[in-house]
């Protein structure tokens, strides 16, 4: 095993690559090309989109093969790290609670995810985007916790408002019988890119069209993009491929 330690935040090895904090221009630009391509990019680059390169809980690595973000407990890794054991090492030290990644690239690590499932992606079709709605949060939030969705009320607002206000992230509600009977999110939002995150539809409105409606409406807010969608094994395989998503590789998430 190769001796380590942390300076500055810099991963330093006894010998290269090293696994280095993102924090000057040239650095940002090589995590941001990285990034590009995939469901766990996309995320990452949506990150730092929204909170940029110097806060404490948004934290960002790369070795040049493969790009790290921590926001607060959760770490995502996009790309194939170099070096398996130096990779794996890295990511012990960092202490996360949970990290999502490609999973053929966690099981490479020796890591063994207790989560996973196939990445599915559709290319959307260019045009005019449709501009993002005025939103309830709270809504949004009642309609995500009652299909099981959504974490604490305070994280969950937090974070998803100050991603819409940057631009990192789309929602909206689809109202039925009067009321709001359903959502979608898309939480992370590029240039080229995003990944919907979250659908949440009323148990009584459910089976009735409402989620094709909703993945319809928050494609039409990202024209152009590549939209990704990371489903659970054995859930709502149906749904997905009459919407013309395909399998792209699989995702796993390992709880730390």
């Amino acid at each position: 095993m190769k001796n380590a330690s942390r300076l500055r935040g810099i991963f330093l090895w006894e010998a290269e690559p090293l696994i280095h904090f993102v924090e000057d221009p040239l650095q940002a630009a090589e995590l941001r090309r990285l990034c590009q391509g995939s469901a766990f990019g996309c995320k990452l680059a949506a990150v730092e989109a929204a909170y940029g390169f110097h806060r404490d809980f948004a934290r960002f690595w790369t070795d040049g093969f493969a790009a790290y973000g921590q926001l607060d407990g959760a770490l995502t890794l996009a790309g194939t790290p170099q070096d398996p054991e130096e990779a794996a090492a890295f990511i012990r030290m960092l202490g996360a609670e949970a990290l999502l990644g490609p999973q053929a690239v966690l099981e490479s690590l020796g890591l063994s995810p207790s989560l996973t499932g196939p990445v599915l992606v559709k290319r959307l079709a260019p045009g005019a985007a449709r501009p993002q709605p005025d939103i309830r949060l709270p809504t949004v939030y009642r309609l995500l916790a009652g299909a099981g969705l959504a974490g604490p009320w305070e994280a969950f607002y937090l974070d998803l408002s100050h991603r819409l206000r940057h631009g990192a992230a789309r929602a909206l509600v689809i109202e039925a019988g009067g009321r709001p009977a359903g959502c979608a999110v898309a939480g992370a939002v590029t240039e080229k890119e995003a990944v919907l995150s979250a659908l949440g539809v009323e148990p009584e409105f459910r089976r009735k069209g409402l989620g094709t409606a909703l993945v319809q409406e928050i494609a039409s807010m990202l024209p152009g993009r590549t939209l990704y969608a990371l489903r659970k094994d054995g859930a709502n395989e149906g749904f997905y491929a009459q919407l013309g998503f395909q399998e792209a590789g699989r995702w796993g998430q390992v709880e730390m």
